[in-house]
């Protein structure tokens, strides 16, 4: 008789096909599961269109105050029916209603997993500060997942913490076409935690100095989340209109397909102001792509500066010049830095590999509790 999988249930904000960092991520993680564990997905969506499908259950979110208890209750609901299906409850990412959900995973003889996503919005440290009485609920956990060194943070002594950062879960095997300018890809939602305008103003003084290229914005510019700046799209069209530069520049919002502007690239950017990991650098890695980050201590330190990037003061307009403007120009440093970004991230972050997959099993595995 074929013994039963074990079950795992995953508690993020948004998931596939409401694509984000996280649920891209998340997605990743429940391709390679799922071939020794049920995985079940609990999620919020403010999309109605957007359907329940099989072990993926969504629920309409809404700011309303009064709702948000109908919201709390239906967690209770959807728990309560699936209780004897699952094993672990993983949860990435904070809310306040994940104190509930701990409460019934312990209530229900559940295993806990919390994993931090930013530093300074979720981390341990921060959360501690938010809610000093609630966070006693935390230390119900039974891992602590970081994905860079900075969210190394104890919940309790008691409880251990484990390395799981973001994987790619696919390699490019095309050649990269040699651009006549090059291509530049900014991604990430327009913020100014990603310093979007900073990035857009950089490339616009460096075009107009007659260092020519391309650049493209992948995310979100139009939102309520929280760290959207809405106001920087509307800077960007009128300003690049101003300049008379609107035909080398492309604004792509939200895409289901980052992989092929990926492709088409030769450098890629992402000079934040805080990240959890930075799953976009390995991404754009992953297609070889030049990339330049911010020095961030502790996050992204498993970058090497000269090696497989360029690394950059935080908020510094000069800096990033300067790197931007040695990428833009030197065709063999830009080659140079795209084939070790691309071994980095093969040899390290690639989630089919046996290595990782094996690493991945074993941390979800209930018996290894």
């Amino acid at each position: 008789m074929k013994k039963n999988k074990k079950g795992i249930l995953f508690v993020i904000g948004s998931y596939y096909p409401e694509i984000t960092g996280g649920g891209l991520q998340t997605y990743r993680l429940v391709k390679v599961l799922k071939k020794k564990f049920k995985c079940f997905i609990l999620t919020t969506t403010k999309n109605k269109k957007i359907l329940n499908q099989k072990n993926i259950y969504r629920i309409n979110y809404s700011n309303n105050k009064f709702l948000k208890f109908f919201l709390v209750f239906e967690i209770f609901i959807y728990l309560f029916k699936i209780k004897n299906k699952i094993d672990v409850i993983y949860l990435r990412g904070f809310t306040t209603k994940i104190f509930i959900i701990i409460l019934l995973g312990k209530i229900f003889g559940k295993k806990i997993i919390y994993s931090a996503t930013r530093y300074r919005e979720d981390d341990i440290k921060t959360l501690k500060s938010r809610f000093p009485i609630l966070i006693m609920i935390l230390k119900l956990c039974d891992k602590n997942i970081y994905m860079s060194n900075i969210l190394k943070q104890n919940i309790s002594k008691k409880i251990n913490n484990y390395y799981l950062p973001n994987f790619v879960d696919r390699l490019s095997s095309k050649k990269k076409k040699i651009n006549k300018i090059p291509i530049i890809i900014a991604v990430g939602f327009f913020s100014k935690i990603k310093n979007t305008k900073l990035t857009y103003l950089v490339w616009k003084n460096l075009f107009l100095k007659g260092y020519k290229s391309k650049i493209i914005f992948v995310g979100k510019y139009n939102s309520d989340y929280y760290l959207q700046d809405n106001e920087i799209y509307s800077y960007i069209i009128k300003d690049a209109k101003k300049n008379c530069i609107q035909e080398y520049l492309e604004i792509k919002g939200q895409v289901k397909n980052i992989n092929k502007y990926y492709q088409i690239s030769d450098i890629f950017v992402l000079p934040s102001q805080t990240e959890g990991f930075g799953g976009s650098i390995i991404e754009a890695m992953s297609f070889k792509n030049a990339s330049i980050v911010t020095n961030l201590k502790k996050i992204h330190d498993i970058y090497i500066n000269n090696y497989n990037c360029l690394k950059i003061k935080k908020n510094s307009f000069q800096d990033y010049y300067l790197k931007l403007k040695k990428l833009i120009t030197n065709k063999e440093l830009r080659i140079k830095l795209s084939i070790n970004g691309y071994n980095f991230v093969k040899s390290n972050y690639y989630i089919n590999s046996k290595q990782n997959k094996r690493f991945i099993y074993n941390l979800f595995d209930p018996k290894y509790f």
